[in-house]
């Protein structure tokens, strides 16, 4: 969030799709390569690098896409203490051409390993699983008849997305990240963020930095393209 996050393990960001993430389901080099076609922001594209080796600590893709063809509901702009965040949405279809590769992808949040790290130091040394922050709480919801009219709204003023929340004026820029909960004085946002366990200590999720709603509308969009042809063109 804009202000960034209190310490000693008080509170936690997230960041990553769990069971649809992509570069999860990268191993070893044998889902993505050069060449294969992706949406990048609703746009074709195609792989031009990809991580390949399954013990590097960061697995990675880049894609090539034309700009002009993105769809702005799947992009935009995080703001950060660090500086701004890109925010870009990717999906890709994966060929399951062996049954041991059909086994590995029905793996579940629950399955999916998460990464914890302190923000001084990105190695990992502690890990929980995806299924403690994605569990059907993909969305925050608003009721806007507990709004106590704040001078400064301090939802508005933290958003990292500067959606203004505090009037849903701009439902499409929205990650459901969860900012608004912990800074609306009114309760006006709810929603169930998640929490994990580090070292023996529970920590709860104040802000997710990706969208599974969004992510998962993407796919869809992916899915009906494959099922009206040409995809592979």
């Amino acid at each position: 969030a804009p202000n960034g996050l209190d310490g000693n393990r008080s509170e936690c960001s997230v960041i990553g799709c769990g069971e649809i993430e992509p570069l999860f389901n990268h191993r070893n080099g044998s889902i993505l390569k050069v060449g294969d076609l992706a949406l990048l922001n609703g746009s074709k594209g195609k792989v031009i690098r990809a991580s390949d080796d399954e013990s590097d600590d960061i697995r990675y893709v880049q894609i090539s896409a034309d700009m002009h063809n993105m769809d702005p509901y799947f992009m935009g702009g995080f703001s950060s203490p660090y500086g701004p965040m890109n925010v870009v949405s990717v999906a890709t279809a994966i060929r399951l051409e062996n049954g041991d590769l059909n086994r590995e992808l029905v793996v579940s949040d629950c399955g999916v390993p998460l990464p914890i790290s302190y923000r001084d130091n990105t190695e990992s040394k502690f890990w929980d699983s995806y299924g403690n922050v994605w569990s059907d709480n993909y969305e925050v919801m608003a009721d806007l008849t507990k709004c106590i009219h704040c001078d400064e709204c301090a939802a508005d003023s933290n958003c990292p997305m500067g959606a203004h929340p505090s009037t849903i004026a701009d439902v499409g820029l929205c990650l459901s990240c969860g900012s608004c909960i912990g800074n609306c004085e009114g309760g006006v946002f709810s929603g169930s963020l998640g929490r994990i366990c580090v070292d023996g200590e529970i920590v709860p999720v104040s802000i997710r930095l990706s969208s599974r709603k969004k992510a998962e509308e993407l796919c869809e969009i992916l899915k009906q393209r494959i099922r009206d042809g040409g995809w592979y063109d």
